[in-house]
């Protein structure tokens, strides 16, 4: 009996052909990207070039992506018809996105594979007899990036210049091409929208510049909360500094007209993007409120934030008066810390379709007290931020918001009407790509997210052996943080534990050198232990007991995680190895390290405080003894392409206390002889 082998119904790459990639002629820049980017994987996986060209129509055997606009918000289908494979979005972000779910459902590419070290995988010919790829409307609108916090970012490869602002941090400008990379990224995982920088000046070309990437794109561009209409406090400085010298003051209340000549100059620039999202707000320097750069401000709730809300009206006169339509123009008003609380009490007024966007209160644990309790008008528009990384406590240096809580969060987003807008700060982008999958595929679907699936598909994705053994692994990781037994909040994230080790050092130096406390005095609610280092989030603190045993089981967890990441890296051979490493070996092993390093410090602040001070000496060098199991580590993570990441770690200085903890443990010994 003869058996007849049928062909497949399309093939992209064939042993003696290719097929063509055909882009609408008619086409946006950005889908030509898309499809340029969709060539690129192509010849990662099969090693062969496929040509791309501009056509109106495609022949048979072509890939064809086009636009078929049908009034649906950025929906998309990929199919197969008449010997076509047809990529097509109902706008063109629709199409875009069609572009980077085929890449990553039928070639295998990781939307974050640049980031997260995924490999890319590998086949002689790629044929299928059915492409069915369907997507609808998304369930978050406007849903996006936020690069904030992005020391990291900064410091690595050349910058593209510099900020000129008397602020410490960000002082260079993150180059082009890695911006790239980052909106690439934030597209691939289907966002719309990316706040390029903490702080943009568009009245500085090397910062322009980074919103002329996204654009390329074709996502929306948008603000800081601090920086209505794209005015910070440090691009207001610059402005005056650049123009005539002067240095009026920072206040909408005080010098109204100084803040509205620069609101109009940026509210141009930004105008002649295609797609923004003008902020409107008001904030002092940095994210402090106004009052604290003008005193002169009136000592009133209601007051204050009637100041804010005549901001807010200016703001919509000046973009009346520069041009930017009112029909499809999009605002945000972000509730942070004195908006939010002027929000709750009901005395701000916010422009007509206006997007009012709550926050949580970071990092990525629970929505602000005003989230629940401000009425939602009807036909109002509302959105959420939320932080799956944050520098102050953390997560900076590793991701450690378990995905299970960010679909709690993004639920109830959804079940309160906050899914207008969504956006994820993602600091330097590559701690927290876990995360960042999971949130990506909640923010286009959270009606039908399942966080077990999701773990499932994850593992599955990334590891081709002992994919519940990953899994357990990963589990183990996102649940070894402590949280306050009260509140339920992180206490010991990376940043919590680097932060607070800072003052710890300089409290321990000090009581070596008086020799403990006075004679007669007793620690209490008073000592320097409460007051600088046991603090979480402004509750109620902990006392040092308490504080050490948190520590002791945070440490227990994180190296079980680590035991089981360890030996399953062992046993792990080939490409998916730096996966491993990047997105968990790391991490777990960074935060069982760190725990340990954290209690030995505390353990040895308390046999100072009682006088023991060979016991303090023994902590301290168990503290240096651990402090030198992260630097070989972090030169691994920082090795190869990823070399100098760590070269402007400054908003948590991770060598600065590691070398502080070495010199302590120096002087010790030194005074021991």
């Amino acid at each position: 009996m003869m058996i007849t082998l049928l062909a497949a119904a399309f093939t992209l790459v064939g042993t003696d052909r290719t097929a063509r990639l055909v882009v609408d002629s008619g086409a946006e820049e950005a889908v030509v990207v898309a499809a340029e980017d969709l060539r690129a994987d192509i010849r990662r996986v099969t090693g062969r070039e496929v040509p791309l060209v501009r056509a109106a129509r495609p022949r048979k055997g072509d890939v064809f992506i086009s636009t078929r606009a049908d009034g649906r918000w950025e929906a998309y289908d990929g199919t197969l018809s008449g010997g076509v494979l047809r990529l097509t979005g109902s706008d063109a972000l629709g199409t875009v996105f069609a572009v980077y779910d085929f890449a990553e459902r039928y070639l295998g590419v990781d939307p974050l594979y640049w980031w997260n070290d995924a490999p890319v995988p590998s086949a002689e010919t790629l044929s299928w007899d059915r492409v069915d790829l369907h997507a609808g409307e998304p369930a978050f609108r406007y849903r996006g990036f936020f690069v904030n916090d992005e020391d990291l970012l900064c410091g690595w490869k050349e910058p593209a210049g510099h900020r000129r602002t008397d602020y410490k941090y960000y002082d260079n400008v993150i180059a082009p091409d890695l911006m790239d990379r980052i909106v690439e990224a934030a597209v691939r995982c289907r966002m719309n929208l990316v706040i390029p920088a903490s702080l943009t000046n568009i009245f500085n070309p090397p910062e322009a510049a980074l919103l002329d990437v996204c654009a390329r794109r074709g996502v929306y561009v948008s603000q800081h909360h601090i920086e209505p209409l794209g005015v910070s406090s440090f691009t207001f400085q610059r402005y005056w500094q650049d123009k005539d010298g002067s240095h009026p003051l920072f206040s909408y209340f005080s010098d109204p007209d100084a803040l509205e000549e620069v609101w109009r100059a940026s509210a141009e620039r930004w105008a002649r993007y295609p797609r923004v999202i003008w902020q409107v707000g008001l904030k002092g320097r940095g994210d402090r409120a106004i009052w604290h750069l003008d005193p002169g401000i009136p000592d009133s709730d209601s007051l204050r934030a009637d100041v804010i809300s005549r901001a807010m009206e200016t703001q919509v006169r000046i973009l009346d008066e520069v041009g930017v339509p009112r029909a499809g123009r999009v605002m945000t008003s972000t509730l942070w810390a004195d908006a939010a609380v002027f929000n709750a009490t009901g005395y701000l007024r916010f422009p007509a379709g206006t997007t009012v966007v709550f926050s949580d209160n970071s990092p990525g644990w629970q929505w602000t007290e005003d989230f629940w309790t401000t009425p939602r008008r009807p036909g109002g528009r509302y959105g959420v931020y939320y932080h799956p990384a944050l520098m102050t406590s953390g997560p900076h240096l590793a991701s450690l918001v378990p995905p299970g809580r960010t679909f709690r969060l993004l639920r109830e987003a959804r079940q309160m009407h906050a899914d207008d807008y969504v956006v994820f700060n993602v600091a330097n982008l590559r701690e927290v790509c876990c995360n960042l999958d999971a949130c990506s595929r909640m923010a286009w679907d959270i009606d039908t997210f399942d966080p077990s699936r999701w773990w499932q598909d994850y593992v599955a994705r990334h590891f081709s052996r002992e994919q519940e053994d990953w899994a357990a692994a990963y589990g183990l990781h996102y649940a070894a943080p402590q949280v306050h037994p009260e509140s339920g909040m992180p206490l010991l994230f990376d940043g919590q534990m680097i932060r607070r080790a800072g003052l710890l050092l300089d409290r321990l130096e000090g009581l070596l050198r008086s020799g403990g406390l006075p004679e007669g005095t007793a620690p209490g609610p008073d000592d320097a232990w409460t007051r600088s280092l046991s603090s979480v989030n402004g509750l109620e603190t902990l006392s040092r007991e308490e504080t050490v045993a948190a520590l002791r089981a945070q440490q227990a967890a994180f190296f079980r995680s680590m035991a089981a990441a360890q030996d399953l890296y062992a046993r792990l051979s080939g490409p998916e190895r730096p996966f491993a490493f990047t997105t968990l070996v790391y991490p777990t092993s960074l935060m069982a390290y760190l725990s340990g390093w954290m209690l030995e410090l505390v353990e040895a602040e308390g046999c100072l405080v009682e006088g023991d001070r060979a016991g303090a000496a023994a902590h301290i060098a168990a503290a240096a003894s651990l402090a030198g199991e992260v630097r070989p580590l972090a030169a691994a993570y920082c090795s190869g392409r990823w070399e100098g990441w760590y070269d402007d770690c400054c908003k948590l200085d991770l060598y600065g206390v590691l070398d502080a903890t070495g010199s302590l443990l120096e002087g010790v010994q030194a005074s021991a002889l």
